[in-house]
């Protein structure tokens, strides 16, 4: 995407990104100003080529407007977004809910996959993410039909993960993220024949790409 302080780059793909607008107006003026109710942006140029627009906003389907001449990009243009479902809920911790999670969809991979030397069951980068509000909500939409995990994670609270879920623009899903402190995996490393196991490192990964590693003492602990 872009904002206000940064020149689009030939080639680069421009998308914009919402909130929880519905729809926005983007205007020429000797600069461009996106906006839509109370939520603006203001854009600097334009591409040196033909381009097209892309607009994205959590709960709505996305619009893709273009192409556009870069010679002589239109003076105003308007797009109105249709709803989109997804999954929503409420993150809670003791029975409380946890403002400022961090919540996720990561959609599951359809082939088996590995990063550096683990397997992994899902993409790296979430499609969509926000942070839960002060009642612990949330509300995450989906542009395509598939298979997700739902993650979230929040200061002194160990990741949580649901899933997968099939999901759909066209339904709605409702679940409750529980967090937890979590707890200590303790790992021994032994050598049949007696060597040092000091300095040893010990990875493990929960598949989620993100491996944690530590070193061994000179007990192998």
């Amino acid at each position: 995407g872009l904002d206000g302080d940064r020149q689009p780059r030939l080639g680069q793909r421009q998308s914009f990104f919402l909130g929880d607008q519905g729809s926005f107006r983007l205007h020429r003026a000797g600069q461009r100003v996106l906006g839509g109710g109370d939520h603006r942006r203001q854009l600097l140029g334009v591409p040196a080529q033909d381009f097209r627009i892309e607009v994205h906003a959590n709960g709505w389907m996305p619009a893709r407007l273009g192409p556009f001449s870069a010679a002589a990009p239109p003076a105003q243009l308007e797009a109105r977004l249709d709803p989109a479902g997804g999954i929503a809920g409420t993150v809670l911790a003791a029975g409380r809910p946890v403002a400022g999670a961090r919540v996720g969809l990561h959609e599951a991979l359809q082939r088996n996959d590995t990063y550096n030397g683990f397997p992994i069951r899902a993409e790296l980068r979430a499609r969509i993410e926000m942070e839960s509000g002060a009642d612990g909500a949330f509300s995450l939409s989906v542009e395509q039909a598939g298979s997700y995990y739902l993650r979230a994670l929040a200061d002194g609270y160990a990741l949580a993960e649901l899933g997968p879920f099939a999901l759909s623009p066209a339904s709605q899903r409702e679940e409750r993220v529980e967090l937890d402190p979590g707890g200590t995996l303790e790992v021994r490393v032994r050598s049949a024949e007696g060597a040092s196991v000091a300095g040893k490192l010990v990875a493990i990964s929960r598949g989620d790409g993100r491996a944690r590693t530590a070193r061994t003492d000179e007990n192998g602990a």
